[in-house]
């Protein structure tokens, strides 16, 4: 069994997590916030590397980054499935379009 560590701030002698549970435990800690499912954005366990989105100055799970009305993944092409916020919400072209008709006259550029 571990025992007691500075970094956990244990008196020697009490039961501490194993390695790999410290790790995921202090990535959770430092790990930023999805903005769409609350859950830690943390690197997968066989690398150190995260993938996140950073859009109107949140963090997303690639897997996340999607319209928030018809489900569309977003991306940064200009082929209608990029990111056109509107009242800090996240929106494909066509839903962005249909939510705010007088904003969105113009057609995603090619």
């Amino acid at each position: 069994m571990f025992r007691g560590d500075q970094r956990e701030g244990l008196p020697s002698g009490q039961p501490q997590l194993p390695p790999e549970m410290f790790r995921l435990r202090t990535l959770l800690k430092v790990a930023p916030q999805c903005a769409r499912c609350k859950k830690p954005i943390s690197p997968p366990s066989y690398t150190n590397e995260v993938t996140r989105v950073l859009a109107m100055g949140n963090s997303y799970h690639t897997t996340c980054y999607r319209c928030e009305d018809c489900g569309l993944p977003l991306s940064s092409n200009s082929d209608g499935r990029g990111c056109y916020p509107l009242n800090d919400r996240l929106y494909c072209f066509d839903c962005h379009k249909r939510r705010a008709p007088n904003v969105a006259k113009m057609a995603p550029k090619k």
